[in-house]
């Protein structure tokens, strides 16, 4: 007598459970799919085990791959930006907003070393500075000296690179040491 699809999608998913558990990374001819993130009847495999959220006592369970539950991640991030200052405390005011968006309409591609070298014409969203100013590092230390040579490289035009998001956060991921980079010191 043949099964239901309700019990056929119910033993798919038993199963898949189990295969997944068994052989995730292979190519187990026994259950094509299972593994590889495809889903039977609406029942997708999960990508990774649960793991307790970081922040120290919380118990609750995450799947995202960013390691807090939904609480605690706005905690951290809050926590982060007081950390880091607002944009105006590090230099990126309305005289900076002009400045920025005149310096785009001039140079509106990405002149990022990957564009340029692969050739592609790519809208410049963001501008960078190529040489890290430090204006906030300066600013908090009160050193006039330290306070003078950072606005100078703030404002220096020829410290500019009209960049697309996706390259300036590649790029600032590498010099400030996010996605796992180490945190490169300049000289």
């Amino acid at each position: 007598m043949p099964k239901s699809p309700e019990k056929l999608s119910g033993l798919f998913a038993f199963l898949g459970a189990v295969c997944a558990c068994l052989c995730y990374f292979s190519s187990c001819l026994k259950c094509p799919g299972f593994g590889r993130g495809i889903s039977f009847s609406g029942f997708a495999m999960p990508k990774a085990a649960p793991t307790p959220c970081r922040h120290r006592g919380c118990r609750v369970l995450v799947r995202d791959g960013k390691g807090f539950c939904k609480e605690h991640l706005r905690e951290s991030r809050r926590e982060v930006d007081q950390r880091r200052g607002s944009a105006a405390s590090r230099g990126y005011d309305g005289r900076w907003a002009k400045a920025r968006a005149t310096f785009l309409r001039e140079r509106p591609l990405c002149e990022c070393p990957d564009c340029k070298g692969r050739g592609l014409l790519t809208l410049a969203e963001v501008v960078d500075h190529i040489k890290p100013h430090r204006l906030k590092d300066a600013l908090d230390s009160g050193d006039v000296e330290a306070i003078r040579r950072a606005q100078a490289l703030f404002w220096d035009t020829a410290n500019w690179m009209p960049m697309a998001k996706r390259c300036h956060d590649k790029k600032t991921a590498a010099e400030d040491g996010g996605f796992g980079n180490r945190k490169r010191t300049t000289g």
